[in-house]
Order: structure tokens, then sequence, then C-alpha cells
């Protein structure tokens, strides 16, 4: 994946070996340090890193006498991630999908979702210099969904799955996760705040973003009961 100022690849498990269950694979990562923050994505240097980042892998693999080339990636770039109205449909295009009470809507209160297809979807709300202050995310690809086994089994109270659906998670006062097994492997869904004070936001979102989470990837119907 790459924005304007980070990027990262996952090196082919043919390479390397399939890691262990509970690792990830090996990533080379590379990003361009302090800049000033914008809200439009500067696409030309996103593109410049996201070369950059497969010549890298490119060389290692060669270094590692691994046969294969990686395609420079930008003529399938997707488009930047773009800011939604989530007054129109929902949070994060999701209908039904709300954070609880009333409150004033500001400009950094708008959903910044990823756009396109990729092995990770995040919706992010009060982002301010980059950061957002809650986060939902989707991953796909059970490479990097396997980072997320061991807190979706400890560290909070335990999410069930109703209907006879596999999976497991918790909850806590800053993050939510849950973790399925889909067609394609194991998948995470996930609720995160950067502090404990919203609390409430993490229990209204997290049942309806699994639900039509599960549905768009083909994984559904999925339910899940929170601990009370």
């Amino acid at each position: 994946m790459a924005s304007d100022t980070r990027a990262w690849l996952a090196v082919p498990d043919g390479c390397t070996g399939r890691p262990d269950e509970h690792d990830g694979p090996l990533v080379i990562d590379m990003e361009t340090g302090w800049t000033i923050y914008q809200d439009e994505v500067d696409t030309g240097q996103r593109d410049h890193l996201a070369s950059a980042v497969v010549t890298l892998v490119n060389g290692f693999l060669a270094e590692e006498g691994c046969e294969g080339v990686l395609a420079d990636p930008v003529a399938r770039m997707a488009k930047p991630a773009r800011f939604e109205d989530a007054e129109a449909k929902g949070l994060c295009g999701i209908e039904g999908l709300r954070l609880p009470g009333k409150r004033g809507r500001g400009k950094f209160d708008r959903p910044l979702v990823t756009n396109g297809e990729g092995p990770v979807r995040t919706c992010d709300t009060d982002v301010l210099f980059d950061r957002p202050a809650l986060r939902l995310m989707t991953v796909e690809d059970p490479r990097l969904s396997v980072l997320y086994k061991r807190p979706a089994l400890d560290g909070g109270k335990e999410i069930e799955a109703t209907g006879g659906n596999d999976g497991h998670g918790f909850i806590r006062d800053d993050f939510g996760v849950f973790q399925a097994v889909c067609q394609t492997g194991e998948v995470t869904f996930l609720v995160r705040a950067d502090d404990a004070r919203r609390s409430a936001d993490i229990r209204a979102l997290l049942p309806r973003y699994v639900e039509a989470e599960a549905d768009r990837i083909g994984c559904g119907p999925l339910r899940i009961t929170l601990p009370g």
C-alpha cells in the first residue's frame, strides 16, 4: 500500500517461506519523514514511493536468489482515499452506521475512506494531521489479518457471533475487533479509538460495521453480540 508519505510491500512467501501461524509476512517499508500535512493526496509523490518500494523488494528478491520480478504498480494504483458526507447515507458510506448522540459536524469530522479494492479498507473520522481519532478497518488479506490474531483472543470482554457463525473477538474502551473465517481465509474487522473516551462510539459502531463489511466482501451474513 502507498500514500504520498509512506509505502510498504509484503515480500512474496515463495521467497521467504510461509510465516509462522501467528506471524505476518516480511514487509519492506519506506517513508518520507516529517512533512506538511495536506488534505489532498499528492498522487505523483505517492506513485514515486510505490515504484520505489517495489524496486527495493525486487532488489531483495534478487539478493536472496528468488525468482520473479514484481511489476511497477503505478498504472494499477487506485484513486486516493476520499472524504465523504457522513450524513448522506451513513458513516463510511454504510447505510445506518452512525455515531450515537447529536453532535456538531466540523471540517475534520468527515470520514476519509479508502478508494477501490485492496487488502485493507479503512474509514477514518476526526482526521487531524493525518491521525484519526477513530478508525474503522477491514483486513481482507489473511497474511495481514493474522497480525490481529493474538489481540483478538485476549485483552477485553469477549464478543460472540450469533447464528452459528465462526469467529472470535473482544471489546474494550478504546478497541473492538472481530475475526471471522471467510472464503479467502481469516478476515479482521475492527474499530479503534485514540483514547478510552470513545467507548460508546465503539460499541455503537462495531456490530453494524461487521455486518455491513461482511456482506460487502461476501463473508456474510455475520452478526455479533457484544458483552454487557
